[in-house]
């Protein structure tokens, strides 16, 4: 019963690694508060591996010692003292931030992502509030909400600039579909140098002359020490008045008092919002009700076959790793991405 700590049946064709110099079958361990739809997506896959399921955290410290593999969007890191035959991580998300404070104990373990299954449906979000944000979508909610017929003419996307902070694979993917609506694409990335998706190119140390040029920023750069409040007051006087700012990426990224305060007082024009610093948001937080904010519940890169992408990712990583190939999406602790 995948309730409880169940393993899924072996299947020919698969994987096996050697483990004191005698072959066995690899151990993974799928560790989620809902791994029914891993479980499912996994079983279609023609595998061999005695795959186990943790629903709650006791399950989870019980079978880590005996795991060869895990596969977790976040879990407990001090239980890594108890997992003498772990050797791989697989996170089922994009973010690695929650290992930050243990990344100097995990130079044996390789760590891999599941990077490049959001950018297209990030991608399609930032569009779509980029429009709602530069047409006033909340306004005209509320003009039919009150039976209000109230015309205006609105600002086209053509010819607008959109900045990408964190030009990785989910920024390009962005940049690409707003060139491909005639808007003008900057982006910042460390090593600044040239993109073809992007008319010029930042680094780091020139944000403020990077927002100064924008009329939408979208934030796609990953939680780090770096990074974390990386857009604050100052950022925010650096940007247009008629700027709005997109933020895909983390809660940490933003300094969220700042952010209120310049909405509040007309710094900035705007703000779509899909991460926070508190998840959920809280209900007393004043971003619910402002006018000039889209709020969304971290949903820009939940597609609706995000199981089904994911395992094919990891599948094809099993069978790398059981050939001591090269992972795809390996991370870099230390950087963070």
């Amino acid at each position: 019963m995948i309730g409880e700590a169940a393993s899924l049946p072996r299947r020919s064709g698969g994987a096996r690694v050697r483990a004191d110099d005698a072959a066995r079958t690899l151990s993974v361990l799928i560790y989620d508060t809902g791994p029914d739809a891993y479980v499912a997506a996994l079983s279609r896959r023609n595998l061999m591996a005695e795959v186990h399921v943790a629903r709650d955290e006791a399950q989870f410290r019980a079978l880590l010692p005996a795991t060869d593999v895990l596969v977790s969007k976040r879990f407990p890191t001090d239980a890594l003292q108890n997992a003498p035959r772990l050797r791989w991580i697989q996170i089922t998300s994009a973010g690695i931030d929650f290992l930050e404070p243990v990344r100097d104990r995990l130079g044996h373990l390789t760590i891999t992502n599941a990077r490049g299954i959001h950018g297209a449906p990030i991608a399609d979000y930032v569009m779509a509030v980029a429009i709602m944000l530069q047409s006033d979508f909340r306004g005209l909610m509320r003009d039919q909400a009150s039976i209000r017929w109230r015309r205006r003419p609105v600002v086209p996307l053509s010819g607008r600039t959109l900045g990408v902070l964190g030009m990785g694979a989910i920024g390009q993917e962005i940049a690409r579909r707003a060139r491909s609506c005639g808007m003008n694409v900057l982006g910042v990335r460390r090593g600044g140098g040239t993109l073809p998706e992007a008319t010029r190119m930042f680094k780091p140390g020139e944000l403020h002359a990077f927002l100064a040029e924008c009329d939408i920023v979208v934030v796609t750069v990953p939680a780090t020490e770096s990074t974390r409040a990386m857009l604050g007051r100052a950022e925010f006087s650096a940007m247009k008045r008629t700027a709005f700012i997109i933020n895909v990426a983390r809660g940490s990224v933003v300094d969220e008092p700042a952010l209120i305060e310049a909405l509040r007082s007309g710094v900035i024009a705007g703000a779509g919002l899909d991460v926070f610093e508190v998840e959920p948001l809280p209900a007393d937080s004043p971003l619910w009700t402002m006018p000039n904010v889209i709020v969304t519940p971290h949903i820009a890169g939940l597609r609706a076959d995000y199981e089904e992408q994911f395992m094919d990712i990891f599948v094809d990583n099993l069978d790398r790793f059981s050939r001591s190939a090269p992972l795809r999406n390996v991370v870099d602790v230390h950087r963070g991405y």
